[in-house]
């Protein structure tokens, strides 16, 4: 083996040299690029993991996130319109608190409003108007319940107007109350969106019924039918009707947000 070793010397160490080499190219150079490698490659499909479990949860790129913002402007535009064809519309004294506050100036006005009812009522040639609006054993025993009652006298004031006009000579309105479901309501935060509803019973011919609902869809002066019952009016041999029903008029609150309008928003 000696004698082997010394004729090929040489060659021992070239060999031996080159594995040498081979192993430090390898623990200088190829382990630590392999070693980034496999690091950088767990890093990616860690990643692709994220963003797969985020595709699966709906969290939107910023594709989603544009059309998103195009589809709230769109709503934004419906509703605006919405409001402005189906919202009723009320008087400044509706909405105000006086200078007493909201049961007080409920007090004050009430009276006034049923007078000119009756009057236009009256001009129309129509049966004698009710005396009394629902308010009648309704105590108001807060501030905000006045402000709600205010609201209803607006909406009330609006709806009869209507009836009124739909009505001929002879026919009247025998029953009204603004308050209708108000032992029902609840408390809580402010609605966007919010209906009053108004009982009215009358006596009238079922041309005169179909018009008053024809009248209520009008635009700008929008009231929603809720419930009616007709029947026969047994008292006299005319082709009249007694009709009840239960009609509201939609109510925009500007202090409450939208129903689509979050905490979070697309900005």
């Amino acid at each position: 083996m000696e004698a082997w070793f010394k004729e090929n010397r040489g060659y021992v160490i070239t060999v031996g040299s080159m594995v040498g080499g081979v192993l430090l190219v390898y623990m200088f150079l190829l382990g630590p690029i392999t070693s980034d490698a496999e690091n950088i490659g767990i890093q990616l499909r860690m990643q692709e993991n994220v963003h797969r479990s985020k595709a699966r949860q709906g969290v939107p790129d910023e594709g989603a996130i544009a059309d998103a913002r195009r589809e709230r402007d769109a709503e934004r535009t419906s509703l605006k319109e919405g409001v402005a064809r189906l919202g009723v519309s009320l008087e400044n004294r509706f909405r105000s608190r006086g200078e007493d506050g909201y049961r007080e100036h409920f007090e004050e006005i009430k009276l006034s409003v049923r007078d000119h009812l009756k009057e236009v009522n009256g001009k129309r040639g129509l049966g004698e108007f009710p005396s009394d609006l629902g308010w009648k054993g309704v105590p108001l025993e807060s501030q905000e319940e006045g402000k709600d009652a205010l609201l209803r006298l607006g909406v009330g004031k609006g709806l009869l107007e209507a009836v009124i006009a739909s009505l001929g000579k002879g026919e009247k309105i025998t029953q009204v109350n603004i308050f209708e479901g108000w032992d029902r309501q609840e408390e809580g935060e402010a609605t966007f969106l919010r209906r009053v509803p108004i009982r009215i019973k009358m006596t009238a011919s079922s041309r005169s019924i179909f018009r008053t609902i024809h009248r209520f869809q009008k635009s700008g002066s929008y009231f929603c039918l809720e419930t009616i019952r007709v029947q026969r009016e047994a008292t006299t041999g005319q082709d009249l009707f007694e009709a009840d029903m239960v009609v509201s008029g939609l109510l925009v609150d500007p202090n409450a947000p939208p129903p689509f309008e979050g905490e979070e928003d697309f900005e």
